[in-house]
């Protein structure tokens, strides 16, 4: 009997084929609504390899700012999307019973040189995340809450610079390269077939690299510490959280999942 795979795919907009500027990720700009676009496209492209590949069952979050960047109807019948608001929860659905995580369209963490918009959580406060007194971007984050219930981060998507901290990260990780970052707000960007085309062999890559085990959950040495600062304008840099607890328990208390 084959094995059910079932396949978690978060997505974030920074990192999709074509994004560059700010405005391009900001609600209200004609120029948002574009990138949504582009945004389901290549997101539609994973899920098709996913599919293609062997997966049983695919769900997306998006997970960009307000989760209310892509349309339901985007998407083939059999996603389970999960969209909106869902704070304190930060992947709704996820499980134990997933074979593996996908973090599509993300951005290398702050104070990446030359990373197309390069920040951590807030691109408005500088925040800075360290766990176990390392410093550490999103990737670092959405994978180690998939670790917690021992799902293996198995595919990364982004600029150059992103793939390079998933591979440092995550060792044999799957990446998918959409564009070359040459500064904060530029890039040298593929034509938009060659992207989908990336997309779509990544997720089937992906699939086929998890249904041998090539991937292991991302997890941190205990005791865990994770600490948190923002950049306050009157008052220089502010440490806002640390813990010392259990993975589960930190997640959860900082950042909505146990």
């Amino acid at each position: 009997e084959t094995k059910a795979v079932k396949v978690y795919i978060s997505v974030d907009m920074e990192g999709i084929g074509g994004v560059v500027r700010p405005i391009q990720v900001q609600a209200g700009t004609s120029e948002y609504t574009v990138a949504c676009r582009w945004m389901e496209r290549e997101v539609c492209a994973y899920i098709l390899g996913a599919f293609e590949a062997g997966a049983t069952e695919v769900w997306v979050k998006d997970a960009h700012g307000s989760g209310a960047n892509m349309d339901w109807e985007a998407f083939p019948h059999l996603v389970h999307f999960v969209t909106g608001r869902t704070r304190p929860i930060r992947f709704p659905g996820l499980d134990e019973s997933f074979s593996a995580l996908f973090l599509v369209g993300y951005h290398a963490k702050a104070g990446t040189p030359n990373a197309v918009l390069d920040h951590t959580w807030s691109s408005v406060n500088d925040t800075r995340f360290l766990i176990n007194e390392v410093e550490v971007g999103e990737i670092a984050v959405d994978a180690l809450i998939g670790g917690a219930f021992g799902v293996p981060t198995a595919l990364v998507s982004g600029d150059d610079k992103t793939a390079l901290e998933a591979q440092a990260l995550l060792g044999n990780v799957e990446t998918v390269i959409t564009k070359t970052a040459v500064t904060r707000e530029g890039a040298i960007c593929l034509p938009q077939s060659e992207v989908l085309a990336r997309a779509q062999a990544g997720a089937i890559r992906a699939i086929e690299r998890t249904r041998k085990g090539n991937f292991k959950p991302y997890q941190v040495e205990l005791p865990f510490t994770f600490a948190m600062s923002y950049l306050d304008r009157e008052k220089g840099r502010i440490a806002q959280a640390s813990f010392g607890t259990g993975v589960r328990e930190a997640l959860c208390e900082v950042l909505g999942q146990g």
